[in-house]
This record gives structure tokens, sequence and C-alpha cells, in this order.
């Protein structure tokens, strides 16, 4: 998989350079992510997930998982795949209105 460009993540996240380089700083010293310098472009940092990180990314999707089986524990299996689809729904209608193409 390719490694992303700083640059792409802030796009892809909706974030302005100055909040995702505040983010990639934080995570980096935090030893989740390594950032350098693109070779075929210096201007430009490319930023991978360590091992540490990815060791944290599945903890938190562990928790993120425990916490969603939480709240839909009342709905049955079909109510949780409609509300899921509705749920889709809107966050579509809504990028597409902001031309954002973030669904």
């Amino acid at each position: 998989m390719p490694r992303p460009s700083q640059a792409s993540l802030g796009r892809r996240c909706h974030l302005d350079r100055s909040e995702l380089a505040a983010i990639v700083g934080e995570l980096e010293t935090s030893g989740y992510l390594a950032r350098e310098a693109d070779p075929a472009d210096r201007r430009r940092n490319i930023v991978t997930i360590t091992p540490d990180g990815t060791a944290r990314l599945t903890r938190l999707r562990h928790l993120a998982s425990e916490a969603r089986d939480d709240l839909l524990e009342p709905l049955s299996v079909a109510e949780r795949a409609q509300l899921t689809s509705l749920v889709e729904r809107v966050v579509e209608h809504h990028a597409e209105l902001r031309g954002s193409g973030w669904a």
C-alpha cells in the first residue's frame, strides 16, 4: 500500500494544514507515526504508521466495537443493519450537499 503524504491525509480527513500538522506531530511524538520527507519531492512529508501505532489502532478499534455493541444492544441484527443503512444515506446526502466526496 502506498504511504500517504501528510497533505493527502489532511484532505481525506477534511483538516486544514495547521490542524493536521499538530495532530501528526502529537502522534509522532507518541511513537504512533513516523514522518519523513518524500524522496521524490522534499517539500512533501510521507506519514507511516509504526508498530506501536498499529497496536494502538487495533486497541481503539476493539474499544469502538465494544461501545457500538453496548449502544446497539437493544436492536436485533436486522434493526442494526437498517439503522446503519439509514445513517449512511443521511451522511451521503450531506456530503453531496457539501461537495466533499466524504461518503
